[in-house]
C-alpha cells in the first residue's frame, strides 16, 4: 500500500488555507465585540496552528472544512444536546468521533477481531478501540481538546491502515509458500504474531534478514527460508518486544 504523499503547500492550498483562517477569525472578532463574556466563542486560528496539524492534502481539505462550518448562520448558538459548547463544537466533535469508529470497525472486521475469536487483546495493543465518549457530557475545553486528539487520530488512520497491510501480506506470504510447516508450527506462528503489534511487525521487515516482504516473490529454496528459522526469529524478537515494554 502506497503511503499518502505529504502535502507539498501549492499556491491554490495557501490561499485556501489563508482565506479560511481570515473568514474564521473575522467572525470571531465580531462574536466578541457583542458578547464579550461569552466563553463559548471559540479562539481565532492561525495558519502555523493550522500546519502543524496537516500532513496530507486530504488533512488540509478535512480541516478546512472543519474550520468553515463554523462560518455558518447559527453555528455559534449553544448546541441543544451539551448548552456548554456551541452548536459547530459539538456537531465537529460529533462528526469526528463516527469518522474513528467507522475506522476502528472497518479494521476489526479486516483482523476478525471479536470477543469469539479471542484476539481482543490485539485490539487493545494496536489502540483499536472504540470511541465511547458521552460528548454531550464534556464542557468548552474537553469538547476542543477532544476534536485536537481525534483530529490526530483520523490523520494518523493512513499508518494504521499501512502496518495493517504489512501484516495482512506477511501471513499471505507464509501461507502461500510451500514451507516446513505443520498445522501446528502455522498455529504457533500466529500466536506469535498476534503477540507483536502492527507497527512492531513492519519494523521488522526492515531490520530482520527472514521477515522480509521479499519472499511474497521469491522461492522458498532461493533464500533458504524455514519454518524453524521463521520461529526462532519470532521469539528472539518477540523477548526484545517485552523488554522494551517493560522498560519504557
Amino acid at each position: 500500500m502506497k503511503k499518502p504523499p505529504e502535502i507539498t503547500w501549492t499556491k491554490s492550498q495557501k490561499e485556501r488555507l489563508n482565506k479560511t483562517v481570515k473568514y474564521f477569525n473575522a467572525k470571531v472578532s465580531r462574536l466578541r465585540e457583542k458578547n464579550p463574556n461569552d466563553y463559548s466563542i471559540p479562539n481565532k486560528i492561525t495558519r502555523a496552528g493550522i500546519r502543524d496539524q496537516v500532513k496530507t492534502a486530504k488533512d488540509l481539505t478535512r480541516i478546512l472544512n472543519q474550520y468553515n462550518r463554523f462560518l455558518r448562520k447559527g453555528a455559534e448558538l449553544p448546541s441543544k444536546q451539551n448548552s456548554k459548547v456551541s452548536n459547530w463544537l459539538y456537531k465537529e466533535a460529533q462528526l469526528l468521533k463516527r469518522t474513528r469508529n467507522r475506522f476502528i470497525d472497518k479494521t476489526w472486521k479486516e483482523n476478525n477481531i471479536d470477543v469469539k475469536s479471542g484476539n481482543m487483546r490485539r485490539a487493545e495493543m494496536e489502540g483499536w478501540n472504540y470511541d465511547r465518549r458521552d460528548i454531550r457530557k464534556l464542557n468548552q475545553t474537553q469538547t476542543e481538546r477532544y476534536i485536537e486528539v481525534l483530529n490526530r487520530k483520523v490523520s494518523d488512520k493512513g499508518k494504521d491502515e499501512r502496518s495493517a497491510q504489512y501484516r495482512r501480506n506477511f501471513i499471505k506470504a507464509v501461507n502461500n509458500l510451500e514451507l516446513d510447516m505443520d498445522d501446528l508450527t502455522r498455529r504457533r506462528l500466529q500466536m506469535l504474531l498476534n503477540s507483536v503489534s502492527d507497527d512492531e511487525l513492519t519494523e521488522l521487515f526492515f531490520s530482520s534478514k527472514y521477515i522480509d516482504l521479499g519472499f511474497l516473490y521469491e522461492k522458498p529454496n532461493e533464500i533458504g527460508l524455514q519454518a524453524d528459522i521463521i520461529l526462532a526469529e519470532f521469539r528472539d524478537i518477540l523477548d526484545d518486544i517485552r523488554t522494551k515494554r517493560k522498560a519504557s
